[in-house]
């Protein structure tokens, strides 16, 4: 009888050990999912807008896809029409919050500062971590690792990397360049299925432009509605002398709050 009092204890307490396991992270960026486009007259104020917020340390992950109706074929991808596909987008420019709240056109450069507010500290219930390693040439290798640490009522839960592209030179709009560009997603813009509760993966990119002006965002979504984006990250890479070197960062400051309005 003793035994089995015994036994019964020792599983309470590893069920209660288990338990306290569980907790929350807090989010490393709020996904920026912009719908922009060369060919669209007011795409440039978005551009600012995040600019803007990146200027001012909102820990942001920008991914700007060139909607194919509003840009040329060489600005975007196969995965860009899927997702916006995805979305059901109509109009540009377009902005998807963390996959979860669609803002429509944009106003001054504080336009998107409430959305951003409203999820930053919305805590994660995974964490992720990413590196970068050159096989040969301008072909580089990405390895990334998702653990879910908190609990998540997702059903069908995924996860994305994106290459994006800074200060790519483009006459438009009045404007000089483009920013956080989409140039391709791995594996496919399905992502993969998160079959936790760690899973290690990896995949290749060939990188075609200045390392220094590339960034890799990564994030984990439900892929089904609501759509929700729990956790997102963004690493900027360069190499240096044939060395591979890869910094892992939330964004250009590790601040998180409700910065100024103003």
């Amino acid at each position: 009888m003793k035994k089995s009092v015994l036994t019964v204890a020792v599983a309470l307490m590893l069920a209660s050990t288990s338990f306290a396991q569980i907790k929350n992270v807090a989010r490393e960026c709020v996904l920026f999912e912009l719908l922009t486009g060369v060919d669209c007259y007011a795409c440039p104020d978005a551009e600012h807008a995040i600019e803007y917020m990146q200027n001012q340390g909102c820990a942001i992950a920008p991914v700007a896809y060139q909607d194919p109706y509003f840009s040329v074929p060489s600005l975007y991808t196969p995965e860009v029409s899927a997702r916006i596909n995805y979305y059901m987008n109509q109009v540009c420019p377009d902005l998807f919050v963390d996959g979860l709240t669609e803002v429509e056109g944009c106003y001054g450069n504080t336009y998107y500062m409430s959305y951003y507010n409203n999820r930053v500290n919305v805590e994660s219930p995974f964490t992720i971590t990413m590196n970068l390693e050159q096989v040969s040439g301008n072909r580089y290798k990405v390895n990334c690792q998702v653990e879910q640490v908190g609990d998540c009522n997702g059903t069908d839960v995924r996860v994305f990397i994106v290459l994006t592209q800074d200060h790519f030179p483009y006459s438009w709009q009045g404007e000089t360049e483009l920013n956080h560009l989409e140039r391709d997603m791995i594996p496919t813009n399905l992502g993969t299925p998160f079959t936790g509760p760690v899973m290690t993966f990896s995949g290749e990119f060939d990188i075609n432009y200045p390392l220094k002006d590339c960034h890799l965002v990564a994030w984990v979504q439900n892929y089904v509605n609501p759509k929700e984006v729990y956790q997102a990250v963004m690493m900027d890479t360069e190499v240096v002398d044939g060395v591979e070197e890869s910094r892992e960062r939330v964004n250009t400051s590790s601040y998180r709050g409700t910065p100024q309005t103003v």
